[in-house]
């Protein structure tokens, strides 16, 4: 972790003090030496001087390597060493004194030096030691019946007890200013953290517990949680407690999201818009246990509750928790002015962040509109473009369900054309029109947007279905896709969190469901056209070359599938007659008759061709050659109740149809030689007099 400023400041102040009192020592230390070599004492005095300076020169040197770094935390030992230095100036005082060497007068420039550098408590003690030392110095050296011991004694107590008092009353002052400073600097410290700490971290997830950490360490406070509100604003998300100290009852994770429901204190600071403050010792029921154990810790003592705001919108809360009684750490308003601009800090950088993702994924919605643009016009298969539409919005939109939906009118029915739920992919499948949301957002051709289902169920316009999972999705966003005023379906996603949507994903569906009911359509025409291509222009169904293919096809799937695959080749019964008797308009209708009768018994996976002529041929997948032999009785039943007549009205004689059946894999396993089986099997019945159908002969073993 960074060194905070005041910690800086500090550590270059003692590093500072650190290298004046060694300089200052050692010119004392080398000036005493002087005095013991050059001044005329006897040995016993040199004895005493010598051992004097060897104790003041280790007793410096274990206050300047040892004490000295940690005094400030340890008080005890700041005021043993002080004392001792009295004791040290009271014994060079008792040998130098006899020399009228004022050492007496280190005693004030020890009492200042304790008052100004140290604790400004000392100073009485210290003041009473150092007269009582002067005392015992002073009666050992001057006759004590004497005046002028008596003045000496007067004028020393005086000196040091006016000394004392004012080195008292300064170190006091000084140590008031101190705290002030340190204070502020402590504040100023965590305010410039903090605008670094926003200014290197933009995503939330990061930036927020570091200024959780900020504020624990700096304050100091026991722990520290910033939670702010979903876009509900009935549930607070967590983005990061930090605790000053590792407690074993302090849990600092929480759930995503908790219900304010759950925090009724959080609550009322939500809705009052200021600061609560509570002390858990005297009002124990201010925080019910649930409470506490969710935010803070088990014998948290004292929590306050900060609004982030911005403007008059709460957008979260800084919730601080204190172990330490009211009495050793309370709430003061210095401290909650701090904590009320750490605040304010926070909500513009909340906001700034906020401001810079919403641009960011305006920015990235206009490029998923512009790819989606891109992508429908370059693709025509419906399919593969719901598919690209899907892919494109996951980008900006979460999405755990997506469906579109194509209207059928005709049927008053909804052709889910893709369904893809919590990462399964539905088959398509047809359901009504007239159930579920869809069926609102069809018949009113508006959007249908709701944040939260349980909240808003209500007054809903219709009753919900479930379609894909089993289950509620809270949120649920439905947009028409209308081109020139023709509905031609539904664009929606949902998503299994509430409030998952808002007014801004709505734009963005409606402006991407615009280009996707152009692109159907675009498609939807090319889909008629190539069909149209595909068909007979008389009759209508598969022409001879994608007759051909379709059977193809069916065939591999038969293969595929090990299913059969029974083909009917059909053919009119002097057919040539209709054309010469009563004209090829007569003609025309008899093969238009024949088509009709045809398609009334088989089913929307077989294939109808015109073969050539008056000849036609029925692909029946996954038709035995039983069922295969019941279409043609059908065939042939219904051509009898045909009605046919010519211009006059009068009655024309009903075809008749020659067919022949063939099955794969019974007759053969290759598509193009059961053509030729079933061909033959044709002309046998046009052989046997016609109006009848004959099934292959079984192939030779």
């Amino acid at each position: 972790m960074a060194t905070s400023l005041f910690e800086q400041i500090n550590q270059e102040q003692k590093r500072r003090f650190h290298k004046h009192l060694g300089v200052f020592s050692w010119f004392l230390f080398l000036s005493f030496a002087g005095l013991i070599l050059f001044l005329p004492f006897d040995r016993s005095e040199k004895i005493h001087l010598t051992i004097l300076l060897v104790i003041s020169i280790l007793y410096s040197a274990i206050l300047y390597f040892g004490l000295i770094p940690s005094l400030d935390k340890k008080p005890f030992f700041f005021n043993l060493t002080v004392g001792f230095s009295t004791l040290l100036i009271g014994w060079a005082h008792y040998i130098l004194g006899p020399y009228h060497l004022h050492v007496d007068k280190l005693y004030a420039v020890n009492i200042i030096c304790i008052s100004v550098l140290g604790s400004w408590k000392s100073v009485v003690p210290i003041t009473l030691l150092s007269i009582g030392i002067n005392y015992f110095v002073n009666t050992s050296l001057v006759d004590f019946r004497s005046t002028q011991y008596i003045i000496i004694q007067a004028v020393d107590v005086m000196s040091l007890s006016i000394v004392g008092l004012i080195s008292g009353l300064l170190g006091r002052t000084l140590h008031h200013f101190n705290l002030i400073t340190t204070r502020k600097n402590r504040s100023l410290s965590m305010l410039v953290e903090a605008n670094r700490i926003t200014n290197i971290n933009q995503d939330l997830n990061v930036l927020l517990p570091e200024l959780a950490k900020n504020i624990a360490q700096g304050l100091p406070a026991t722990s520290c949680r910033i939670t702010l509100l979903d876009p509900s604003k009935k549930n607070l998300r967590d983005y990061g407690m930090h605790p000053l100290r590792n407690l074993s009852e302090m849990d600092p994770q929480l759930e995503d999201k908790c219900s304010l429901d759950h925090l009724p204190f959080h609550k009322r600071a939500i809705n009052n818009r200021s600061i609560s403050i509570v002390n858990l010792e005297e009002k124990q029921g201010a925080l019910n246990d649930k409470e506490r154990d969710i935010l803070f810790f088990r014998n948290v003592k004292t929590i306050c509750i900060v609004p982030i705001r911005k403007g008059g919108d709460v957008m979260g809360l800084l919730s601080i928790g204190e172990a330490r009684s009211w009495e050793r750490e309370p709430f003061p308003p210095r401290k909650l002015e701090l904590l009320k601009s750490l605040a304010n800090q926070t909500a513009s950088t909340i906001h700034t962040t906020q401001l810079r993702q919403d641009l960011e994924n305006q920015a990235n919605r206009l490029a998923v509109v512009y790819d989606v643009g891109k992508v429908i016009s370059k693709t025509i298969e419906i399919d593969d473009l719901l598919e690209l539409i899907h892919e494109q919005l996951t980008r900006v939109i979460p999405s755990d369900a997506y469906f579109v939906a194509l209207y059928l009118p005709q049927e008053n029915a909804l052709n889910l054309r893709m369904l893809i739920d919590n990462g399964k992919h539905y088959p398509p499948r047809k359901v009504p029109a007239d159930q579920g949301l869809s069926s609102w957002v069809i018949e009113n051709q508006e959007s249908l947007l709701i944040k939260d289902l349980a909240e808003e169920a209500s007054s809903l316009p219709i009753e919900p279905v479930v379609v894909g999972e089993d289950k509620i999705t809270p949120s649920w966003l439905g947009v028409p896709m209308i081109t020139e005023d023709e509905v031609i379906g539904i664009l929606a996603v949902a998503c299994y969190q509430a409030y998952a949507y808002d007014e801004s994903d709505q734009y963005l569906l409606e402006q991407i469901a615009q280009q996707a009911a152009l692109s159907i359509k675009n498609a939807r025409h090319h889909m008629e056209v190539e069909r149209q291509a595909s068909l007979d222009s008389l009759t209508g169904v598969l022409n001879h070359g994608h007759f051909i293919e379709a059977l193809h096809q069916a065939s591999q799937l038969a293969k595929r599938e090990k299913t059969s695959l029974s083909l009917i080749m059909l053919d009119i019964d002097h057919f040539k007659g209709y054309n010469d008797t009563y004209g090829h308009v007569i003609g025309d209708q008899v093969l238009k008759l024949t088509v009709e009768a045809i398609e009334k018994h088989v089913k929307s996976t077989d294939s109808v061709g015109r073969w050539g002529g008056e000849e036609f041929g029925i692909a029946l997948p996954d038709a035995n050659i039983h069922q295969a032999e019941l279409v043609a009785q059908r065939i042939r039943k219904t051509l009898t109740s045909l009605p046919l007549s010519d211009s006059q009205g009068n009655p024309i004689p009903k075809p008749t149809v020659s067919q022949g059946i063939a099955t794969l894999p019974v007759h053969s396993q290759d598509i193009d030689e059961l053509i030729k089986i079933a061909d033959r099997a044709l002309y046998r019945a046009k052989g046997k007099g016609r109006d009848q159908y004959r099934i292959a002969d079984a192939p030779s073993p």
